[in-house]
């Protein structure tokens, strides 16, 4: 698959003590969305691995997914 058939890209922030954003990262995108721990209530938890990628397909708008 290459880059011209990417059309969403999905940011997993797994740092509960700080958000991120777009302009935070220095991009300006809006095919790129973040998700931070918040979003879905999470707080110490230390391992979220498998909860964001089970998210990440539950939101994804795409057939076709690259972790």
């Amino acid at each position: 698959m290459d880059s011209k058939n990417v059309n969403e890209i999905l940011i997993f922030n797994d740092d509960e003590s700080s958000e991120l954003s777009l302009s935070e990262l220095g991009l300006d995108n809006k095919i790129i969305r973040i998700f931070n721990p918040s979003d879905w209530g999470f707080s110490g938890r230390k391992f979220r691995k498998p909860i964001y990628l089970n998210k990440a397909i539950e939101i994804a708008k795409n057939d076709k997914i690259l972790f």
